[in-house]
């Protein structure tokens, strides 16, 4: 396996962002992707390297950043019920 700098940018560095309506430039779509396939698990399958932020990239940005900013301990209240709080706190 190559490491992550070998196939992004000359430094380790993004220096743009990455993924759903990013910058996407090449050598910071292959450093994220490089990362990314350290953890196969989190992310569903091994992406290519290629530098392109196709749909599989993005879905792979989107699954580990849902993994990483995920609540500890989730909160156990339905949409709905959120929504009728909100609701009887505007009407009072």
């Amino acid at each position: 396996m190559t490491t992550p700098s070998a196939t992004g940018s000359s430094d380790g560095l993004i220096s743009a962002s990455v993924g759903f309506e990013g910058a996407n430039q090449l050598a910071d779509v292959k450093l994220v992707q490089a990362l990314l396939n350290l953890n196969p698990d989190a992310i569903g399958r091994l992406l290519s390297v290629d530098g392109k932020s196709g749909s599989k990239t993005i879905a792979a940005v989107k699954n580990i950043s849902w993994l990483v900013a995920r609540p500890a301990y989730p909160m156990d209240v339905s949409v709905q019920d959120a929504a009728q709080s909100h609701d009887s706190r505007r009407m009072r």
